[in-house]
C-alpha cells in the first residue's frame, strides 16, 4: 500500500498527515519516500524530513531512522493500535537557504490569456501532490486539501458541483486537465485579480517567485503490515504543541550530555539529529551560546538564529531544541561546546561545566 502527501515549512507549516484505521494491534513498517517533483531544487529536503508514528496521549511508537538508499528513509518494525497518528516534521536545514528574491517574476499568464508552459507545469506537480491516493484524480476532499493549504476557504458543496459539471472529470474526481483548466479559467476572470491571486496561492504552497518550490515537497509513505489496515488522510498545521510532545518524547529517548549544567540531550538517527534541552526552572530565566567545533558533513539549523544563543526565558514551552542537523556523511559527529552568557554583559561568556 502507498499514500502521498505534501508538505510546506514557509510561510505556514502544513503538511498531509494521516490516521490509521485498523481492528486489532497490527505490525507495521513504513518507509518514507521523497517523491520526484521537477520543481523541486535538487539539494533541497534530503535528509531533512522525518515521519513519526504517535498514539492518542501523544506518546511516539516510531519514527523514519535508518536510510534505505537515497531519499528513502524507514522506521522499523512496530505495532499500531487505531487511531495512531502518522506526521511529518522537518530538521530546518531547508529553512536557512534563502528563496529567490528577484524582482523579476516567473510568467504566469501570457499576452494571450493563456497560462504559461512553465506554470503549466508547476500545476502538473502540484496536482501530484495532492493526489493522495494516486489513483490520477482530485477527489473532493484532495481538492479541498489544496484548496486550503494555497491560502483559500473550504471547499464547498456548490463549488465541487460546478467543477464536476464545468470540468474534465472522472469516476467523481477532477483529471489534471480539469484542474489545469480551472485556472485557466480563474486567470481570464474580468472581475477578479488573476495574477495576485495566483501568486499568493503559489506562496502558501511554498514557492518562490521563480515557480521553484523552495520550501515545499512531496512525499510517499509505503505502508507495509501484517493486516490490512486503511488510512485516512488530512491536512494538518504542525503547532506549537506538536512540536513540543515531539521533542519531549525524543528528549528521553536521547544520550544525556552531563559535561553541561542543563544536561541536554542529543537523539541521533542514520541520518538526522536533535540537539534538545528541558527547561528547568532554576535555568529558565539564563542565556546560553552553542559554539560547533566543526561542520564538516552537517547542515545545521539553529531555530533561534542570532549568534547562537538560545534564551530559555524567550521559550513557550517546556522542551527547548538547541539545534536540528542532517548529515551528509553517516559518519559525521554534532562536536559541540556550550557557555552561559553572562546577565551583565551580553559579550561574557562563561563556559557550562555542571556544578
Amino acid at each position: 500500500m502507498k499514500v502521498r502527501g505534501c508538505m510546506t515549512v514557509y510561510p505556514k507549516v502544513q503538511c498531509i498527515s494521516y490516521t490509521f484505521e485498523v481492528e486489532h494491534p497490527t505490525l507495521c513498517e513504513l518507509i518514507l519516500c521523497l517523491a520526484e517533483n521537477s520543481d523541486v531544487p535538487n539539494d533541497r529536503f534530503n535528509n531533512d524530513l522525518f515521519l513519526v508514528v504517535y498514539n492518542r496521549d501523544n506518546k511516539l511508537i516510531g519514527l523514519t531512522q535508518h536510510v534505505l538508499e537515497n531519499r528513502k528513509y524507514r522506521t522499523g518494525v512496530m505495532t499500531i493500535n487505531p487511531g495512531d497518528e502518522v506526521m511529518i516534521f522537518g530538521m530546518g536545514t531547508t529553512m536557512n537557504r534563502k528563496r529567490s528574491t528577484t524582482e523579476i517574476r516567473a510568467t504566469l499568464i501570457e499576452e494571450n490569456n493563456k497560462l504559461s508552459k512553465r506554470f503549466k507545469y508547476a500545476l502538473m506537480n502540484i496536482f501530484d501532490s495532492f493526489d493522495v491516493d494516486l489513483d490520477g484524480l482530485l477527489n473532493k476532499q484532495e481538492m479541498n486539501f489544496y484548496t486550503v493549504a494555497s491560502g483559500d476557504s473550504e471547499l464547498t458543496d456548490q463549488d465541487w458541483e460546478v467543477y464536476l459539471s464545468s470540468f474534465e472529470n472522472r469516476d467523481g474526481g477532477l483529471t489534471m486537465k480539469g484542474f489545469i483548466k480551472i485556472h485557466e479559467v480563474e486567470a481570464n476572470d474580468p472581475e477578479g485579480n488573476a495574477g495576485a491571486d495566483l501568486w499568493h496561492s503559489l506562496h502558501c504552497l511554498g514557492y518562490d517567485t521563480q515557480l521553484s518550490s523552495v520550501y515545499g515537497c512531496s512525499y510517499d509513505i509505503e505502508v507495509h503490515t501484517s493486516r490490512p489496515v486503511r488510512m485516512n488522510p488530512r491536512l494538518q498545521y504542525v503547532v506549537k504543541e506538536h512540536r513540543a510532545f515531539i521533542l519531549e518524547n525524543l528528549y528521553y529517548l536521547g544520550e544525556e550530555d552531563d559535561r553541561f549544567e542543563i544536561r541536554p540531550r542529543l537523539f541521533k538517527t542514520d541520518y538526522f539529529g536533535l540537539l534538545i534541552a528541558r527547561r528547568e526552572e532554576k535555568y529558565a530565566k539564563e542565556t546560553y551560546r552553542i559554539q560547533l567545533s566543526s561542520r564538516e558533513h552537517l547542515k545545521i539549523n539553529f531555530p533561534h538564529q542570532v549568534d547562537h544563543i538560545i534564551r530559555f526565558a524567550d521559550s513557550d514551552s517546556e522542551w527547548v531544541l538547541i539545534a536540528s542537523y542532517t548529515v551528509t556523511d553517516p559518519d559525521a559527529q554534532l562536536e559541540y561546546m556550550l557557555e552561559k552568557v553572562q546577565r551583565s554583559s551580553s559579550n561574557s561568556t562563561s563556559p557550562l561545566l555542571r556544578a
